[in-house]
């Protein structure tokens, strides 16, 4: 592990010279109005369901703390990515942007899914209300097959990977980097299949339970694919984007803020999917005690649902 502390410890310095000069790069706050939009929707909608919750006196049957933390965490964490002088410095080097890439993968959705937002946010309507979105979703005929089988194992890796790959490929780096629209098209992208990927990784330790082997399949496989990428950054003998090229501090190079970029890929990102890992594991021995897991299921079923 000597090897490990020795290249974190190699990627700190190297950032230090310039991150330090975050007053002369002019970072600060934004406050793009579709960033603010698409974070106080969801936020004001859980927080109406909580309310909710809470004046029916079933709040904590239904939800607790830990996760309403979790779901909070994780907005807080996306406006940090999206708000914060990261944002602006991710436009100046290209390790910022790619530790506000790997927010918008692996710390954000995770966070946001162990609020258990689909299920919480149906509380804000009355009864009638949650049935009546619960047969819009069941009469969604062929839209509804599509959508859930975008939502399968193979699909979700395929996506996943592509959206990854393809956005740090040089040509389409640039058109994000060079047009806003694009831009929020990427970042999109990233949350909603890493929402996806999360949601499977997950679904072990939700109510229905089960899943481990896909979970583990599929953050094992991530693991080793951002490695590579991480790897591929690391050791490239010339900078990969032009856009980072120009405009540069003194203290950090291209090249050397391409190598920082790729450390912060391969042993930070790697270190949040190999806990992952772990805890899965550790989850999946621990369930193989049948009385533990009958006796599990048999509390969540006493459980209300939003459908009534």
């Amino acid at each position: 592990m000597t090897w490990l502390r020795t290249l974190a410890l190699c990627g700190l310095f190297l950032s230090a010279p310039a991150y330090a000069s975050i007053n002369e790069a002019g970072a600060g706050w934004s406050f793009e109005p579709w960033v603010i939009i698409s974070l106080a929707i969801p936020a004001i909608a859980y927080s109406t369901s909580l309310i909710s919750l809470y004046r029916q006196g079933i709040a904590q049957r239904v939800i607790d703390w830990k996760q309403v933390s979790a779901f909070y965490a994780g907005i807080l964490v996306l406006v940090i990515a999206l708000m914060s002088p990261l944002d602006a410095l991710s436009e100046r080097f290209f390790s910022a942007h790619m530790t506000q890439h790997l927010i918008l993968m692996l710390v954000a959705p995770p966070l946001v899914l162990l609020g258990r937002p689909e299920n919480i946010m149906l509380w804000m309507f009355p009864l009638n209300g949650r049935r009546w979105v619960g047969n819009i979703w069941k009469r969604a005929g062929a839209f509804g097959k599509y959508l859930n089988k975008l939502a399968e194992p193979v699909s979700v890796w395929l996506l996943a990977t592509f959206v990854m790959w393809f956005w740090h490929m040089p040509k389409p780096y640039s058109w994000a980097f060079n047009h806003p629209a694009i831009h929020i098209i990427e970042h999109l992208s990233f949350f909603a299949t890493s929402l996806a990927f999360w949601r499977l990784c997950l679904k072990p330790f939700n109510r229905e339970g089960g899943g481990h082997m896909t979970a583990i399949v599929l953050l094992f496989t991530f693991m080793f694919q951002s490695a590579l990428l991480g790897a591929l950054l690391t050791f490239a003998h010339h900078p990969l984007y032009k856009e980072h090229a120009v405009n540069h501090f003194s203290g950090l190079s291209p090249l050397a803020d391409q190598q920082l970029a790729g450390l912060i890929m391969w042993i930070p990102a790697g270190a949040v999917q190999l806990l992952a890992l772990a805890l899965l594991f550790h989850h999946w021995l621990s369930n193989f005690n049948p009385s533990s897991r009958a006796d599990k299921n048999q509390g969540m079923s006493r459980l209300p649902t939003a459908l009534g």
